[in-house]
């Protein structure tokens, strides 16, 4: 689990008039899954779930702008023993599948106004 808090922010309409106050925060959950297919080869499975409260839970346009979304990462790891010279080695390799995920973006009149 990760938890980032943003402080304090006040919010200012788009005449510089005082809103209100928020406390925005970042969260997000991770589950992973391991497994030994072989003496050589190997796999994995992350999910995340995140959430990012950086408006206030407010709303544009009538639709909440609390961004919340599932992504995953899975890799493959395969590793193979051998000798050279008489001396035991082993040769590693492996591959990493990750960020299969929207982004995070938030609009206003059909513009975005941060993607990250």
């Amino acid at each position: 689990m990760k938890y980032f808090s943003l402080g304090q922010i006040i919010f200012r309409d788009s005449y510089g008039q005082y809103s209100g106050e928020f406390t925005p925060y970042e969260l997000s959950l991770d589950a992973g899954y391991s497994r030994l297919f072989s003496d050589r080869f190997s796999g994995a499975l992350t999910i995340r779930y995140i959430r990012s409260d950086i408006t206030g839970g407010g709303t544009i346009d009538g639709n909440s702008i609390v961004p919340q979304f599932i992504c995953s990462r899975s890799g493959i790891y395969y590793q193979r023993p051998f000798k050279i010279k008489e001396m035991n080695s082993e040769l590693p390799g492996g591959l990493l599948f990750k960020s299969w995920h929207q982004n995070i973006v938030y609009r206003r009149y059909r513009q975005a106004i941060y993607s990250g």
